[in-house]
C-alpha cells in the first residue's frame, strides 16, 4: 500500500474518532491539529485552534504550571501523562475531560498528541451515585443488597441504619446470608413466603421475626426487591429493612387495654352504652343486651332514642343538639331516674348517669344504666308494709275495743228474740241489727287478715292443681247455674314454687268476681305461656271472663284497698291478692280485655310470677 495513502486513512481514521484528538508543537505548544470531536466540542475551527495553544483551553492552568505537569514527558521519566482537567468552549462554558498525553512525532517535528474523554456524564453518574450512597447512608431504614448471581446470596452491602437496627458492624455481615438474622426461630410463615419471591424473582414484603447481636427479638417489616440486567435476569436483591418492634409492642398493649376493657364491660351488672356526638350508638355491653331485650346488631348505628319512650324519644335529639351549642347540662356529669323502653314495649325505672369523652375531631357520651325496678318495687313494698303494719296496730285495738261491744249487742239481740215472738216488726229489726253486726265481725276478720304479716311456705307444685282446688272451694257459688272452666293450657305441667294456701285465695278471688260479675252462661278462661326477660323465665297467666267488663276507672282502682263494685264487699279481695302475688315475686295486673277480634270480652287479670 503506498505510504502516502496509508497516512490518509489513517488521518481519516483520528478524524472520524469519537474522541478528541488533539497534536500540539512540544516546543511552542500551538495546536497543529484537532480532530472533528475536539472541533466540535469546542466549538472553534482549525483555524482558531491554531492560534492557540492547550494552556488556552484550560482556564484553571498558566503556562509554568503545565509546563511544569508535562516535564516528565519532556526527559522521558514517563511514557504517559492522565490527568483531569477543565477545557473551555468557545462560548465560555466548561466541560470536564480525562487527558491521556504522549510525546510523539507528527511530520518529523516533535510534538504532544493528547486523546481527551469527555467525562461531564460519567463524573455526573458518580456524583449522582455518591449522592445516592449518601442518601442511603443516612435514611433510618436498613438497606441490604445481596449478590443473586452467587450461590446462597450473599450480603455485598449494608447501611448503617441496618447496623444500628440488628447490632451487627459491616464486616460481620458481608458475604452472609439474610437468614441469620432469624438465628433457631425457622418456623415461620414468612420465610416461606421468602423463597417463593426468590424463586419467582418477584417483589415480596413480609414480616419476619428477627433477632439482634445480643439476641434480642426485633419485628423486621422487610421489603424484597429485585434488581435485572438489561436482558431481565436478576443480578441482586434489595431488602429494606424497618423495626416495628416499638409499634407491634405498642399495639399489643393497646390490644391487652381493650381486652381488660372489654372484659370489664362484659361482666359489668349495669348496662354501658355509648353513643356518638348525633346520638347514634356505637358499642353497649352484655348487661344493655339483657337489659333492653335487643341484640348489638339491632342497636349499633341506630339512634339511642329507639331505647327511651316518649315524650322522651321526641326530647332526646334536641337536648344532645342544644347542650353541644350551649354546654347546658341536664344530666351529663350528673344522674337521674329516668324511663327506658324495653324491646317487647315494655317501660321501667332507671338510673342514668352520662359522661362525655372528648376526642381530636369528635365528641362520645357514655351512659350506665341500672335497671331500678326491682328496687322500686321493694322500695313500695316497704312502704306497703309499713303501712300495713300501722293499719293492723290500728286494726288490733278497734278490734279489741269492739269486740266486747259487738258481743254484748249479740246477747241484747238473743235477750230481746225471747220477748218479741209475736212483734214481727220487731223481729225484722233484731234480725236486721244480727246482720250488721256479722258484717263489721267479718270486716274487722277482713282487715285483720290484710294487715297481718304473710308468712309464706314454698313448695313445688304445678299451677293447674292450685286453681283446680279454688274452682272446687267456688261450688256453692255454681250450685244451680251455667258456669264453664276453660282450660287454655300447652300442658298441667306448670311447676313453680308457691304457697298452695295464699296462691288458691287468690284465684278463689278471682273466680268469686267473675261469678258475681256474669251472667249465665258464666265462661272464665284460664290460659298460661312461658315468656322469657331480662329478669328471668316467667309463667304468664291470663284469667279472663265473659262479664261486662271493668270500666276506666275501675281499671284504674281495682286494687286499691276498700275499692268495691259489689253490694256486699269489703273491697279488700284484690288487694290481699295483689299483695300475695308480689309476695311471691311475681305481679298481677288488669289485662286488655279484648278478643282477638278487637270485640269487648269482659274482665282480664294477668298473672306473671318466676319459674
Amino acid at each position: 500500500m503506498d505510504p502516502s495513502s496509508t497516512e490518509r486513512e489513517f488521518g481519516r481514521i483520528l478524524e472520524e474518532s469519537l474522541n478528541e484528538i488533539f497534536i500540539f508543537d512540544a516546543v511552542t505548544l500551538q495546536f497543529l491539529q484537532v480532530n472533528r470531536g475536539g472541533r466540535e466540542n469546542l466549538g472553534m475551527t482549525i483555524q482558531e485552534l491554531r492560534e492557540l495553544t492547550p494552556v488556552d483551553i484550560k482556564p484553571h492552568m498558566t503556562r509554568e504550571s503545565f509546563e511544569a505537569l508535562i516535564q516528565p514527558l519532556r526527559n522521558g521519566s514517563q511514557e504517559t501523562l492522565v490527568f483531569d482537567t477543565l477545557h473551555r468552549r468557545k462560548n465560555g462554558s466548561d466541560y470536564e475531560v480525562e487527558v491521556h498525553l504522549q510525546l510523539a512525532s507528527f511530520h518529523d517535528l516533535p510534538a504532544f498528541v493528547a486523546t481527551i474523554l469527555d467525562t461531564t456524564k460519567r463524573n455526573q453518574v458518580a456524583n449522582d451515585l455518591r449522592v445516592r450512597n449518601r442518601a442511603i447512608e443516612s435514611v433510618g431504614v436498613g438497606v441490604v443488597i445481596s449478590d443473586a448471581s452467587q450461590h446462597d446470596m450473599p450480603i455485598i452491602y449494608c447501611n448503617h441504619a441496618f447496623e444500628r437496627i440488628t447490632g451487627y458492624g459491616t464486616q460481620e455481615v458481608i458475604g452472609r446470608n439474610c437468614r441469620f438474622l432469624q438465628q433457631d426461630d425457622r418456623d415461620q410463615e414468612a420465610r416461606h413466603t421468602i423463597r417463593e419471591t426468590l424463586h419467582s424473582g418477584e417483589e415480596c414484603r413480609v414480616l419476619l421475626r428477627n433477632y439482634r447481636k445480643d439476641g434480642q427479638l426485633f419485628w423486621n417489616d422487610l421489603l424484597i426487591s429485585p434488581v435485572k440486567n438489561s436482558a431481565g435476569v436478576v443480578t441482586h436483591y434489595v431488602g429494606l429493612c424497618n423495626d416495628l418492634t416499638q409499634r407491634i409492642r405498642a399495639e399489643v398493649e393497646k390490644s391487652d387495654r381493650e381486652t381488660r376493657l372489654q372484659a370489664i364491660l362484659n361482666t359489668a351488672v349495669e348496662a354501658i352504652i355509648t353513643i356518638d356526638e348525633w346520638g347514634v350508638c356505637e358499642s353497649l355491653n352484655p348487661a344493655a343486651e339483657t337489659m333492653f331485650g335487643y341484640s348489638v346488631k339491632e342497636v349499633i348505628g341506630q339512634n339511642i332514642s329507639m331505647l327511651m319512650p316518649s315524650p322522651y324519644r321526641e326530647e332526646h335529639d334536641q337536648y344532645l343538639q342544644n347542650y353541644l351549642r350551649t354546654g347546658e347540662k341536664k344530666i351529663i356529669g350528673i344522674g337521674r331516674e329516668v324511663v327506658g323502653r324495653r324491646k317487647s314495649g315494655e317501660e321501667f325505672p332507671m338510673e342514668l348517669s352520662v359522661s362525655e369523652v372528648r376526642l381530636k375531631e369528635t365528641r362520645l357520651f357514655t351512659g350506665m344504666v341500672r335497671d331500678v325496678t326491682e328496687l322500686k318495687h321493694a322500695q313500695q313494698q316497704l312502704i306497703q308494709a309499713e303501712r300495713l303494719t300501722a293499719l293492723g296496730e290500728a286494726t288490733a285495738r278497734l278490734a279489741h275495743e269492739s269486740r266486747n261491744s259487738l258481743q254484748r249487742i249479740q246477747i241484747a239481740v238473743e235477750t230481746a228474740r225471747l220477748h218479741c215472738d209475736e212483734h214481727q216488726l220487731l223481729v225484722d229489726q233484731l234480725n236486721s241489727i244480727e246482720n250488721a253486726s256479722d258484717r263489721l265481725h267479718a270486716l274487722h276478720e277482713e282487715v285483720r287478715n290484710y294487715a297481718a304479716p304473710l308468712n309464706l311456705e314454698f313448695e313445688e307444685t304445678t299451677l293447674a292443681k292450685v286453681w283446680r282446688s279454688a274452682w272446687s272451694a267456688t261450688q256453692h257459688l255454681r250450685q244451680g247455674r251455667q258456669v264453664h272452666l276453660i282450660e287454655q293450657i300447652p300442658t298441667d305441667q306448670i311447676y313453680c314454687r308457691v304457697d298452695r294456701f295464699r296462691f288458691e285465695q287468690v284465684f278463689r278471688n278471682l273466680f268469686e268476681n267473675a261469678l258475681v260479675a256474669c251472667s249465665d252462661p258464666v265462661e272464665i278462661a284460664i290460659s298460661v305461656t312461658e315468656t322469657h326477660t331480662p329478669l328471668g323465665d316467667k309463667w304468664r297467666l291470663s284469667i279472663q271472663d265473659n262479664g261486662v267488663g271493668l270500666d276506666e276507672q275501675q281499671r284504674r282502682r281495682v286494687f286499691e284497698p276498700f275499692f268495691t263494685t259489689k253490694a256486699k264487699g269489703t273491697g279488700l279481695g284484690m288487694a290481699i291478692a295483689q299483695r300475695i302475688v308480689e309476695a311471691h315475686g311475681g305481679t298481677i295486673s288488669v289485662g286488655s280485655g279484648f278478643l282477638g277480634s278487637g270485640q269487648r270480652n269482659g274482665a282480664e287479670f294477668i298473672i306473671e310470677i318466676s319459674r
